[in-house]
């Protein structure tokens, strides 16, 4: 099993975890290349560059656009992600990062989602930001991402609202939100960004686990920030030499008066706060009640956060905890060309066992684009 590690000693940012990704692949033209995808109204080119910090080599990754950024929402930025040349997972990725932001800045300021203009992450630096860290992470296709606790600075900052403390609002909405494990330095400044905190909450499946396997690779990305320690984010591809067995967390709840349209959001939204999977089974209660069992899978880093949704979206007044080992295959992804296109799919082996199948949504890409049936594309791949 390959594990990719984020070491976030110096915190997270959109540009180091590019710079960190890039130098990790080992090739600076990938993402330059990649990035032609994107078609935005405001032109822009990538620089990468190196750098040291404390005698350690890493990438730099700047945006450079010389013109006068948009205001941009939600929709807006959604709209321009699913008119660009990407596969299907780096789109929906980069919308999953992008409405974390959206949903902390809506909470932060007390507005809906809808309402919410972007400032400096709706500017094209923020927006490539994001949407290359999920082509990066993409390339390096790793079967697990973990991250070790965030570490933030003090004191304050300045953006187009004022001056604001550090860690700054929509960040702790963000690290709140996914129960990601967070840590005040003595250091002065911003050290995790809105853009770094919605890009490792989104992709890590876990926060603090120590890295247990055998280094393959390194990479460095560094910050234009000066702190007292490197500022730079360290990123680490192992392969695990350990058994695929992993611990999770199983939260049930038997339910029997509540809605079904209150099911499927509350569904929605233990996905969207972290959750590994959710799903509903049909039980008979006390008294021959037909009523729905809710079980939810998740780490341990986020199971408070999940009991509270369910608690305030459903009817539940009890939820059973149960500490569990998963047995996990091995898996690796990769791209054939089919006569429909270019289609992703998932190798598994575990212990002489092997499987192979298309990823559900390349092949829903693949059916749309050539106004196929889906079961084409699955069975006949």
């Amino acid at each position: 099993m390959k594990i990719l590690y984020f070491d976030c000693f110096s915190g997270i940012s959109g540009d180091m975890v590019l710079g960190a990704l890039t130098d990790l692949i080992g090739d600076a033209q990938y993402l330059v290349w990649e990035m032609e995808k994107l078609k935005t109204t405001v032109p822009f080119r990538l620089q990468i560059g190196g750098a040291e910090k404390s005698g350690i080599h890493g990438k730099t990754v700047k945006v450079i656009s010389d013109e006068k950024q948009p205001h941009r929402n939600f929709q807006m930025i959604c709209e321009l992600i699913d008119s660009s040349a990407f596969s299907e997972p780096i789109k929906q990725m980069s919308k999953n990062i992008f409405r974390r932001v959206a949903e902390a800045e809506a909470s932060v300021h007390n507005k809906p989602v809808d309402e919410v203009h972007f400032h400096e992450v709706g500017a094209v630096d923020s927006i490539v930001d994001i949407i290359g860290a999920a082509v990066l992470l993409d390339a390096v296709r790793p079967d697990k991402i973990v991250s070790s606790i965030l570490c933030d600075g003090r004191g304050f900052v300045d953006c187009r609202h004022g001056r604001i403390p550090v860690p700054v609002p929509a960040t702790m909405e963000i690290v709140k939100r996914r129960g990601a494990l967070l840590q005040l330095t003595d250091e002065q400044g911003e050290m995790v960004t809105p853009t770094g905190a919605a890009i490792i909450c989104e992709a890590a499946e876990s926060f603090g686990e120590n890295l247990c396997g055998s280094v393959l690779k390194t990479g460095y990305g560094c910050g234009e920030r000066e702190f007292k320690r490197p500022n730079i984010l360290r990123v680490m591809l192992a392969e695990s030499n350990g058994t695929a067995e992993e611990k999770i967390v199983k939260l049930e709840t038997n339910i029997d008066d509540c809605s079904g349209e209150a099911l499927g959001y509350t569904m929605e939204k233990l996905m969207n706060g972290g959750a590994r999977d959710v799903f509903y089974t049909p039980v008979y209660m006390k008294k021959n009640r037909p009523a729905y069992l809710l079980t939810v899978i998740c780490d341990s880093s986020c199971k408070e956060k999940l009991k509270k949704i369910i608690f305030s979206e459903t009817t539940s007044i009890g939820i059973r905890e149960n500490a569990v080992s998963r047995t996990k295959m091995d898996r690796t992804f990769e791209t054939v060309l089919t006569k429909w296109g270019a289609l992703t799919i998932k190798r598994v082996s575990y212990e002489g066992i092997e499987k192979c199948y298309p990823e559900y949504e390349s092949a829903k890409s693949l059916a749309q684009q050539n106004g196929i049936p889906l079961s084409d594309v699955l069975n006949h791949w």
